[in-house]
């Protein structure tokens, strides 16, 4: 049985299960995004994306992060990113996970590993506040 669930304003996801009752589903790669959704969020992330991978994040406007202190931890990256896929917004609270799937190093590389950011809505305006990485 496959069935799609919303999760939220921004986004629909694809469950596929066997009709147990037991509530575990097992989730696909698919994730179909809301296209009436804040896109705010998901242009500042792919911003600093484009900068990390650019090495010109240092140079992104201080009001982009949520702390001068933010900026400095988040610009540092131990290798280089070479592209990425959205795979899924998360809103919270005053803000917005969004998570990727990303290479590191060589373009032909597996896109595999996973990649968050957090942003926070302050005073009307989103802050990258933190991100989640594994290498």
């Amino acid at each position: 049985m496959v069935a799609l669930c919303t999760a939220g304003w921004a986004k629909y996801e694809l469950y596929v299960t066997d009709g147990c009752a037991c509530g575990l589903a097992q989730r696909t790669p698919f994730a179909i995004l809301n296209p009436f959704r804040d896109h705010a969020p998901d242009r500042l992330a792919e911003r600093y994306l484009e900068a990390l991978r650019d090495g010109s994040c240092s140079r992104l406007p201080q009001d982009e992060f949520d702390q001068a202190s933010t900026q400095a931890a988040l610009c540092e990256l131990k290798y280089p990113l070479e592209h990425w896929t959205l795979r899924a917004i998360d809103n919270q609270a005053g803000g917005a996970y969004v998570s990727y799937q990303v290479a590191y190093g060589d373009p032909r590389s597996d896109e595999g590993n996973p990649y968050g950011v957090l942003l926070m809505k302050r005073d009307g305006h989103w802050r990258i506040a933190s991100r989640d990485t594994f290498y």
